[in-house]
């Protein structure tokens, strides 16, 4: 240690130390020097003690996720100088070796549509060719959601804005999911995702369906229901017109309460009245206009699929244990989903026409990437990069609830590791006792978070403005958000002339 500064050797041999972090890389052409330098965002891989990372500032990067393989390294860093200032603002984020806690949720804050240059510290490359190699892989699969998220963006952020803005009167009128805030504390939930291993599932929770909080994505509504399973709560978050036949189709769901992202396509509420709970998945536009005017709502985590969603707000309700069923996140069987979904009805049209099931899933695999991961019972199966993205995204958070037991019932697929618990549905919740009261209670906590009038009397205000011609929303930020997808014309077509 010299002065204030920190120098950091590596044992390369019997007596040989070679220096891999030094003051003098904040100075002079480095490895960092070399073309491209100067984007917006990048991956710095090898972060050390921090002066790689003020040479990049030095340099103009805006924007640096550091990859640091080494914890000890990692914790000098951030005791050599303050880097409060550049987290607050939004400008860096850190990950360490061994486990890289925070990997699974960090792309969210890269900019998809943008490079994302991946930088290695060239000697230690050399020298810990075994921990960088772990080290680059993170970094690549940060970059890669990233851009999955980019062009998620690009895809889908009109139709969210658009949606969400003509769900004004809904989302004003219904609950919200903050009112479900430990509202279950210590009751069994139950998670469905529509797995293949579902159809194993039902027999199992057609017994234990009165003795937890049954929370079913969308995708599951028709199955559980056809399989005379009454779910407690639905969970939507797909904008699309095609997923919302998953809400519109199923008959016989009418004590089912709908947990609905603001976005949802307007057809996915027609048969909820009365039975609503929204939420955010982020706090993107044009949440932050709607805050300013009175109107919010509470943010469940997701990491590109209800299931998440689903995890989060069994989670918020308080419940313990959480178990899944139907949680796949893989091919069982070769199959992508379980029976009963409306997904069934288009492929019985090909039946229909003389196909064989056989060759309407050989054409349906053929156009997905061929990936392979061991399932719970270490057996090889078929899955996708965004499935494995989700059981990532789960492990890592299931990791953080020390306080919960979390338990897979699905009985197949790839959603194992970590605290993550494996137990037939039977094994975990057999020994509970009926829990009655699950859906007089949400109706309750429903009717007490219904907004009175007067309180978004200023958003219902701005609308009237709108539509009289005082335009009062940010329609040039908006229309930047959607990434140039939505033209004013068709936000202005969009806004309710009034919540009421």
């Amino acid at each position: 240690m010299t002065g204030n500064h920190v120098n950091v050797e590596m044992r390369t041999g019997p007596s040989e130390w070679r220096p891999i972090d030094t003051p003098n890389e904040t100075t002079g052409p480095h490895w960092l020097d070399e073309p491209g330098s100067g984007h917006a965002q990048m991956i710095l891989v090898g972060a050390g003690l921090g002066y790689a990372l003020e040479r990049a500032l030095q340099l103009g990067w805006q924007k640096i996720v550091a990859v640091e393989p080494d914890p000890g390294l990692a914790t000098l860093l951030l005791s050599r100088r303050d880097w409060r200032h550049m987290f607050a603002k939004g400008n860096l984020r850190l990950l360490t070796g061994p486990d890289y806690r925070g990997a699974a949720d960090i792309a969210r804050f890269l900019d998809g549509l943008s490079d994302i240059p991946i930088v290695s510290h060239p000697l230690r490359t050399e020298i810990e060719p075994e921990s960088y190699a772990r080290a680059k892989a993170v970094a690549e699969r940060i970059a890669e959601n990233a851009r999955n998220n980019g062009l998620a963006r690009r895809r889908f952020a009109g139709p969210y804005l658009l949606q969400t803005l003509t769900n004004l009167p809904v989302i004003a009128r219904e609950g919200h999911v903050q009112a479900l805030a430990d509202a279950f504390t210590g009751i069994p939930a139950i998670v469905t995702g529509a797995g293949p291993s579902l159809d194993d599932n039902l027999p199992a929770l057609r017994v234990l369906q009165d003795r937890a909080v049954i929370v079913a994505t969308d995708t599951t509504l028709g199955p559980l229901v056809s399989g005379g399973i009454r779910p407690h709560l639905v969970v939507g978050v797909d904008s699309s017109a095609l997923n919302a036949q998953h809400l519109t189709t199923p008959p016989d769901s009418a004590e089912v309460m709908l947990a609905a992202e603001g976005s949802l396509h307007p057809s996915a509420f027609e048969r909820f009245g009365g039975r609503i709970f929204s939420f955010r998945i982020a706090d993107h536009d044009p949440w932050p206009w709607l805050r300013a005017g009175g109107l919010d709502r509470r943010e469940l985590r997701t990491w590109g699929s209800v299931l998440t969603s689903a995890f989060d707000l069994a989670c918020v309700m308080g419940c313990d244990p959480i178990v899944f069923a139907g949680a796949d996140l893989a091919f069982t069987g070769m199959r992508p989903y379980c029976r009963g979904t409306i997904y069934d009805a288009q492929w019985q049209e090909w039946i229909d026409k003389g196909c064989s099931w056989e060759l309407l899933m050989e054409d349906y695999f053929s156009r997905q990437p061929e990936v392979y991961r061991d399932d719970l019972h270490g057996a090889r199966v078929r899955t996708a990069p965004n499935l494995v993205s989700f059981r990532d995204w789960l492990v890592e958070r299931i990791g953080t609830l020390t306080s919960r037991t979390v338990i897979n019932g699905t009985g197949g697929g790839i959603l194992h590791g970590g605290r993550v618990q494996q137990a037939p549905l039977m094994d975990a919740l057999g020994g509970m006792a009926a829990q009655p009261a699950i859906r007089a209670a949400l109706r309750e906590r429903r009717a007490a978070s219904v907004a009175r009038r007067e309180a978004l009397s200023s958003l219902n205000e701005l609308l009237e403005k709108i539509q009289a011609g005082r335009k009062s929303a940010p329609l040039t930020r908006w229309i930047d958000f959607t990434a140039g997808t939505a033209t004013e014309s068709d936000i202005l077509a969009a806004l309710p002339a009034s919540l009421w």
